[in-house]
């Protein structure tokens, strides 16, 4: 049986698998990192940076947020917020099912998150959060374990498939009553 400290090593991502994981160039990750624009808990002191599932959300996050034209550090600084909500749970990108982070510009930048957009009366940034961050953790782990990747994404399209004839039958069993 691993220990706690082997779990989380393992856990753990390299440089070049983070920045393909985000859609970023290795140059552009470096010079984020090095500015200190995207608070993270990897320092890299030893000269290898290594990242955590929490620095990846946090990536993928500002990342995402710097592709609508929000400036890197408040991107870096809302994300580290918004991932630092469930820091101390172990399960990152489940905490968010649903919810969508929401970001209006006016004099100021502001941000919630939701689960409903309904009531947005004004324009603003909608950005999926489940969705960008699990998109990012599944790719920055595809790229270090391919072989893992693909029975992950085969087992997905057997879950499809499942759904798929489960909603079929629904569909009948409804047309029969």
């Amino acid at each position: 049986m691993p220990s706690i400290d082997q779990i989380r090593e393992a856990a753990k991502v390299r440089f070049s698998d983070v920045a393909f994981a985000i859609g970023s160039t290795p140059k552009a990750l470096r010079l984020w990192l090095d500015r200190g624009l995207i608070p993270l808990d990897s320092d890299g002191a030893d000269g290898w940076r290594l990242f955590t599932t929490y620095d990846v959300a946090v990536l993928a996050l500002a990342r995402k947020m710097a592709d609508f034209g929000i400036a890197v550090d408040q991107a870096g600084q809302i994300a580290s917020t918004i991932v630092g909500l469930v820091k101390a749970g172990s399960f990152v990108e489940r905490y968010f099912i649903g919810k969508m982070l929401i970001i209006k510009r006016d004099e100021t930048l502001s941000y919630s998150i939701d689960n409903d957009i309904g009531h947005l009366t004004t324009p603003a940034l909608v950005i999926p959060i489940h969705d960008v961050i699990v998109n990012a953790i599944d790719r920055a782990r595809a790229n270090r374990y391919p072989e893992t990747a693909k029975a992950h994404r085969d087992a997905k399209e057997k879950v499809k498939e499942m759904e798929d004839l489960i909603l079929k039958d629904i569909a009948k069993m409804k047309k029969e009553t």
